[in-house]
């Protein structure tokens, strides 16, 4: 059986109509998985009413100013883990695949038959 070359496959980023999808898609699933059950949290804390009225209302009361941070936060903190996680399960850039035949070379004639394997 010949050894021929691994057929070379040009990877290049994606479209950018591709990356709109995506990123739709990601700003859907973060409303339904992280930013729907806080709204409830956030209702609670700051009662509904018109602008001037809730502004009023966090600056009278400082400790709402804390409760809103905290909210805040952990819904930044359950974005980057959705992100984290979709990058790790869904990646298709793998570093690693760049460096597969990536190895160390003893001599020059070692080097010599790595160089013939690899082209």
């Amino acid at each position: 059986m010949p050894r021929l070359p691994k057929e070379r496959v040009m990877q290049g980023p994606a479209l950018v109509s591709k990356r709109i999808l995506a990123f739709i898609i990601d700003i859907f699933l973060l409303e339904f998985v992280v930013y729907f059950p806080f709204k409830s949290v956030m209702s609670s804390i700051i009662p509904k009413s018109n602008f001037s009225d809730m502004l009023g209302y966090v600056e009278n009361n400082p400790a709402v100013v804390n409760n809103i941070n905290m909210v805040l936060f952990m819904i930044g903190i359950l974005s980057l883990i959705y992100f984290i996680y979709m990058e790790y399960k869904l990646r298709t850039n793998n570093w690693n695949d760049d460096y597969e035949n990536l190895c160390c070379a003893s001599s020059k004639e070692t080097r010599n038959n790595i160089m013939a394997i690899n082209s």
